[in-house]
């Protein structure tokens, strides 16, 4: 046979399945084999032929080692070729030339060489310039328990030290009563301990994830992530207490809620949206707190800003965005939008005005109120002892009705082209007419009011006036004018819409 190859190791990746693993080198005996089984875990354990494993081939030729067992994946299979340092032949005097056994001894002794030089290339290598016979021979002492291998003073070999021993001087540290929990800083010169960093740390962001039951951020290669998909989130994993993420969600999914291993702002779940982020705290034992959450969709320094879903509503813990015909309503504590019993819809202040009108632009509004108090504050006349008359419109304020009123004032009753409510308006300083007007729609297009105000007479006399009237249109009434019967009139109108 010949040697035509330096190769005497080779390794295999166990599978849990094969058993038998070939040797491509030549061997001669089965103990020249040395087989051995690494874990994932780097542990080494020499195999024993026969309980671990057979051998067949051999005699100069390649063979084949069969497991046993057959290796685990993560378990790496080595098999090296060891011919003993022996030589066993025994030529004698005078006999024929044994070519047979010379060439076998000679690829003995190639063999042996492979393993010297394999040996030799395992080793530490001297550099090049290291000239053998002239440099004194380094020496590496026995090993020491709990000491290091430092060059001597000399430069020519190795001692034992003990780390407490190694001079230091030439690392540049300058700490100051280290306490736990320091960080450990170079500042240009010096290492020092310090608590805080004086640059900015950079981070990689990390893989993306995508979304599942229990989406394993704990797992995460860095603290800033994506979450992909459509999944529903219940869990996040397991990491210690204290490790932070920062979550990007890419679409639109339910993290759901859960008093103890999901914690989330106003104990309640979460609809994302693509670009909404999240920041999460772990608090050990597979438990999260969401301590953040920013939607995508908010522009900081609006009203949006609040806006945490569509529609009135909402859940409980987000502010609900407003919806149609919302906005004189306030929100409750249940996230919902409801208008006030009461509102102040409008504020007249007459200056020598023929009349004071109530329309539409106003908040005259008959979806949204049952009926109008109107506050008259002080309101004078320009004539003394003018009349105070109220017409209704049926078409937004561009005519009045001028016929088919009905109306009471004080006993006296009548059917009049507007409604009396007060008579013989003093128009001294400090006087004038003052009090309530309340204005009632009825259904069918029916409107009724009564009115109880005081005043001061032209011989100024106080005397309190209740009147009521309304007209018999069925038509929806949609404007209210307040005239004096002659003149002018000043003064200031409150006027309130009552919710339905």
């Amino acid at each position: 046979m010949t040697v035509s190859t330096t190769s005497a190791r080779v390794a295999y990746s166990g599978n849990g399945a094969t058993t038998a693993f070939a040797t491509p080198y030549p061997f001669f005996a089965t103990s020249d084999l040395v087989v051995t089984q690494v874990s994932a875990a780097g542990v080494t354990t020499l195999q024993v032929e026969t309980t671990n494993y057979v051998v067949t081939g051999g005699n100069g030729e390649t063979g084949t080692v069969t497991m046993v067992v057959a290796p685990a994946i993560g378990v790496t299979l080595i098999i090296v070729r060891s011919v003993p340092y022996l030589q066993s032949s025994d030529y004698l005097a005078n006999d024929s030339f044994p070519a047979t056994v010379v060439e076998g001894d000679l690829d003995r002794l190639t063999m042996q060489v492979q393993q010297v030089l394999s040996l030799a290339q395992s080793g530490p290598v001297l550099p090049v310039t290291f000239a053998p016979g002239t440099d004194t021979q380094p020496i590496i002492p026995l090993p020491v328990h709990n000491k290091v291998l430092v060059g001597n003073s000399g430069a020519t070999g190795w001692t034992n030290t003990a780390i407490g021993d190694l001079a230091l001087a030439t690392i540049p540290v300058a700490l100051t009563s280290p306490t736990d929990g320091d960080l450990l800083r170079f500042n240009g010169s010096n290492w020092i301990n310090t608590t805080t960093l004086s640059a900015a740390v950079n981070e990689a962001k990390g893989a993306d994830i995508a979304s599942a039951t229990t989406t394993d951020i704990g797992a995460a290669t860095g603290n800033f992530l994506d979450v992909t998909g459509t999944t529903t989130i219940t869990g996040l994993g397991t990491v210690q207490a204290g490790t932070h993420r920062v979550v990007r969600f890419t679409g639109i999914l339910t993290l759901t809620h859960n008093a103890t291993s999901l914690i989330l702002p106003g104990a309640a779940s979460i609809t994302t949206a693509a670009g909404d982020v999240a920041g999460f705290v772990s608090l050990g034992s597979s438990n999260w707190r969401c301590t953040t959450y920013t939607r995508a969709a908010i522009v900081p320094g609006t009203a949006a800003a609040m806006v945490g879903d569509t529609g009135s509503g909402g859940t409980a813990g987000i502010v609900p965005a407003p919806a149609a015909g919302d906005a004189d309503k306030y929100l409750t504590g249940a996230a919902t939008f409801v208008r006030p019993a009461r509102v102040l819809l409008a504020t007249k202040t007459p200056a020598a005005a023929a009349s004071v009108t109530f329309l539409a632009a106003d908040g005259l509004d008959a979806t949204k109120y049952a009926s109008y108090e109107w506050i008259v504050e002080a309101l004078l006349p320009s004539v003394d002892g003018a009349d105070l008359v109220v017409t209704f419109s049926t078409n937004g304020g561009s005519t009045y009705l001028s016929a088919d009123y009905y109306w009471s004032y004080q006993t006296a009753a009548s059917s009049q082209v507007d409604i009396f409510i007060q008579d013989d308006v003093s128009n001294a300083a400090g006087e004038g007419a003052f009090g309530t007007i309340l204005f009632l729609p009825e259904s069918g297009g029916r409107t009724r009011l009564q009115s109880n105000l005081g005043r001061q007479n032209a011989a100024g006399t106080s005397i309190k006036d209740t009147a009521m009237g309304g007209h018999t249109t069925t038509t929806a009434v949609n404007g209210f004018k307040l005239s004096p019967s002659s003149g002018t009139v000043t003064g200031t109108i409150r006027i309130y819409g009552n919710t339905r």
